[in-house]
């Protein structure tokens, strides 16, 4: 997963520049928290102004061409995902993947409306319908986008994907006027790890980026495939390390002050070439630290490992020679590929299977379930099949009877 994430922070993006200054982005001598302050920092959040085009517009944004909306022109910077800003204005063509949770302003369409795979985020291959607002859905060109002014409150970063409150103000026009509150939905915005299909081009700002969006907030982390009785080993051997150094600690230390308190703990304890060498009490606490060492690593069960594995060793022997799980048309016997199987089986508390693939009719009919060993249901044979096609030809034979026409009701031999 790091290394994906490694490559899509390094993919390629087009942001507005030349001329346009993003007014949330902190400078470069900014201060930006490492590790774990960063949980008290975000570049992303509820809030933010779009806008503030720079002195001079660039040529290429006042002649490119509306209906491309400048895309081969230098008016578009390119840069890596990594380094979007909330704020930033991108520019997304057709087939490419959102970087970021990006509001819509303006596409290629005449009513703003773009469309959008996110079989990333849902599994679902269906394209999504999305649209911007009729207040920014004129912004056909890097001028225009560079001249626009707004400001955007949304709500805090949440993991709901199909769930997105915020509001778009746009000032009227004088200064004393009152501002145009639109509402923003889902319907608004491209979430990251989506991709832009059918749309020629989209352009939206960013509202949340990196950690924030959508996407990464739903990635959990990866679990671990560990063993419950690996897992508890673990904790009991790195209880053992600690409990080890505390003792060595208490006899170094104890050990440095009984040495250096009085020549009568010398002579009684400490053997004559040891007390005239003249060596000071830290030194000998050192030495007792690691004799002690020596001699209290019986305390760490490093055996415990080897004799965990030889009973794995003897279980999975046992599976392989179980009759009950020998498969006699092909002479096959079970064979454990894991030697955590045995561990594996112990922990299984529930059970649950879902009918997965397309249905020619969307219906499905309980049959059969079984909780805490007891059956419910109607046990359904083999033959199901066979009966329901006694059954409909016995249907048919009394319709025959009873109309003129053997299917008054069907025109053709069509399957639904």
């Amino acid at each position: 997963r790091s290394v994906s994430d490694r490559e899509a922070n390094r993919a390629p993006a087009a942001v507005l520049g030349n001329g346009w200054v993003n007014t949330n982005k902190p400078p470069a001598h900014f201060f930006r928290p490492r590790g774990i302050m960063r949980l008290l920092w975000s570049d992303s959040g509820a809030g933010g102004t779009v806008g503030g085009a720079g002195v001079g517009a660039d040529p290429a944004m006042t002649h490119s061409n509306d209906t491309d909306i400048g895309i081969a022109s230098d008016a578009w910077l390119q840069t890596e995902w990594r380094h979007l800003h909330v704020g930033d204005i991108v520019l997304l063509r057709d087939g490419d993947a959102v970087p970021a949770d990006v509001l819509l302003l303006s596409t290629s369409e005449d009513d703003g409306s773009c469309f959008v795979e996110t079989k990333n985020l849902d599994g679902e291959t269906n394209l999504k319908a999305k649209a911007a607002l009729p207040t920014t859905a004129h912004l056909t060109s890097p001028q225009q986008l560079a001249q626009f002014s707004c400001t955007v409150d949304a709500e805090p970063p949440t993991t709901q994907l199909y769930s997105f409150k915020g509001s778009l103000q746009v000032p009227s026009g004088s200064g004393d006027s009152p501002k145009t509150k639109e509402p923003l939905g889902v319907d608004n915005l491209l979430l990251r790890g989506s991709v832009v299909r059918n749309t020629a081009w989209a352009a939206g700002v960013i509202l949340f980026t990196g950690n924030d969006t959508k996407i990464m907030m739903n990635a959990g982390e990866t679990p671990s495939k560990r063993s419950r009785i690996e897992r508890m080993m673990n904790y009991q051997v790195m209880s053992q390390f600690c409990l080890l150094f505390v003792l060595c600690m208490l006899s170094a230390v104890l050990g440095g002050v009984y040495y250096g308190r009085s020549d009568s703990f010398q002579a009684l304890f400490i053997v004559k070439y040891q007390t005239s060498s003249g060596r000071s009490a830290p030194l000998f606490g050192f030495l007792t630290f690691w004799t002690s060492l020596i001699l209290y690593q019986t305390v760490v069960p490093i055996s415990l490992y080897v004799s965990i594995e030889v009973v794995k060793s003897f279980q999975a022997y046992f599976i392989n020679q179980d009759i009950d799980m020998y498969y006699a048309p092909l002479d096959r016997r079970c064979t454990p590929k894991s030697w955590n199987l045995s561990d594996d089986l112990g922990q299984v508390e529930y059970i649950f299977s879902d009918k997965t693939g397309t249905l020619t009719q969307n219906v499905m009919e309980f049959r059969q379930c079984s909780i805490r060993g007891r059956v419910y249901g109607e046990i359904v044979g083999e033959d199901e099949a066979a009966k329901a096609a006694d059954l409909r030809r016995q249907m048919d034979a009394k319709l025959s009877q009873i109309c003129e026409h053997p299917y008054p009701y069907r025109q053709g031999q069509t399957t639904t």
